[in-house]
């Protein structure tokens, strides 16, 4: 089974009080002790910069350490959600200490899931 899990921020007050969608999902992943919790945003994963600010920003491919991530997060609010790289980063740290292994992908890349299973997109891994 592959459940997809998504508050609905236009009716949801709760939602807007206790998190966002990527710390529910994480919750929810961790709840149903699952292998892998994938979220899906328009940005390719974890960047070392801001990639929508720095041309020379880098992809971070896999995290091993969220320490080594989280003192290079800039914050920026996504057009259709509440949910920043903040956000991913709190939803990797529940995934993390619960031995979920968490992806972000890049949802408007063709064939996304497909693609990353397959190792022909880029995208960040967050495995312990």
């Amino acid at each position: 089974y592959i459940p997809v899990v998504n508050e609905n921020d236009t009716v949801s007050f709760e939602e807007i009080i206790l998190g966002d969608n990527d710390k529910l999902s994480a919750l929810v992943a961790t709840i149903l002790n699952v292998d892998l919790l994938v979220l899906v945003s328009d940005i390719d994963g974890i960047f070392n910069k801001n990639p929508h600010l720095h041309d020379d920003a880098v992809l971070i491919n896999e995290v091993n350490d969220l320490n080594t991530v989280k003192s290079f997060i800039e914050e920026r609010q996504s057009l259709l959600g509440t949910g920043g790289m903040s956000s991913k980063i709190h939803a990797a740290e529940i995934c993390m200490k619960n031995n979920v292994e968490m992806w972000i992908v890049n949802g408007q890349r063709q064939n996304y899931i497909i693609n990353a299973l397959g190792g022909t997109i880029a995208f960040t891994r967050f495995k312990k």
